[in-house]
């Protein structure tokens, strides 16, 4: 049962090291210590990924948030590229269908 609660805690410390970095890259102005700490909170979350999770979970989202960091250098932080909106529109377009045969082709003939 002790075995339990020591990788319980190792999930949720790791969870959280992502967590905070997320949230520090997403903050409305964003420094250049705010990125070094994401950063290295970042990478704490890769140390314990492999471990914890297995090496057939890191796919190519995984890897992609490597770049996190870079990018919120470059263009600014998260909020501002966030997909929500057109996510939001594929649900409305997707609300408009009836059925799920040829959903794409459908689509394109509207």
């Amino acid at each position: 049962m002790g075995e339990i609660n020591t990788v319980s805690i190792e999930l949720k410390s790791s969870f959280s090291s992502l967590s905070l970095a997320i949230r520090l890259l997403s903050l409305k102005n964003v420094s250049k210590e705010d990125i070094k700490e994401a950063s290295r909170l970042i990478d704490v979350f890769f140390l314990s990924f492999k471990e914890l999770y297995g090496e057939e979970m890191q796919s190519y989202n995984f890897h992609s948030m490597r770049h996190l960091c870079d990018q919120v250098d470059r263009v600014g932080p998260l909020w501002i590229c966030s997909a929500f909106a057109f996510e939001s529109a594929n649900h409305s377009l997707l609300r408009t269908l009836s059925g799920t045969m040829k959903r794409p082709e459908r689509i394109v003939d509207c």
